[in-house]
């Protein structure tokens, strides 16, 4: 079988200080997900994932972005509540939010608050909008302008 080399780039360098990263920054393959984790494929999807970066081990940089489904309030607000949370337990957070149940839930977001840590009152304010748009928001913001501007928002898989 051929190898296949697909040239594609991304709208924006990878950038570990705002992306969510696991791996090298220079390893061969990078796969940046946009994803919800309100989203079946998405979740669907995750599991595959897992199976690539263990198989890929370090010729692989995962990255994932949030783009909470539109008209999903429980969506953009998992997406929320894991940037309002220890940045160094996202990964944990995410897989609990992926995995927990057959689709996103209230449970999982509490579960979600605990694992990160945030206190039930903090948890609550995560499904107002506040004072100023949270990290997610406007990381959501600007990936949809982005792919708007590249001509694909409503492709899928979100891959």
């Amino acid at each position: 079988m051929p190898l296949t080399v697909i040239t594609a780039y991304l709208d924006r360098q990878v950038d570990p200080a705002t992306d969510h990263v696991l791996g090298s920054e220079r390893a061969q393959i990078s796969l940046v997900e946009y994803g919800s984790y309100a989203c079946p494929y998405c979740r669907a999807a995750n599991e595959r994932i897992i199976e690539v970066r263990e198989q890929l081990s370090d010729r692989l940089c995962y990255i994932f972005r949030h783009k909470p489904l539109t008209n999903n309030d429980l969506a953009l607000r998992a997406a929320r509540l894991v940037e309002r949370g220890d940045r160094a337990k996202f990964w944990d957070a995410h897989e609990l939010l992926m995995t927990r149940s057959g689709e996103l839930t209230e449970d999982d977001l509490r579960a979600a608050a605990d694992l990160l840590g945030i206190p039930r009152k903090r948890e609550q304010r995560i499904r107002g909008e506040g004072g100023r748009a949270c990290a997610a928001r406007r990381r959501q913001r600007q990936g949809e302008r982005r792919v708007r501007d590249a001509d694909l928002l409503h492709q899928q898989p979100p891959l």
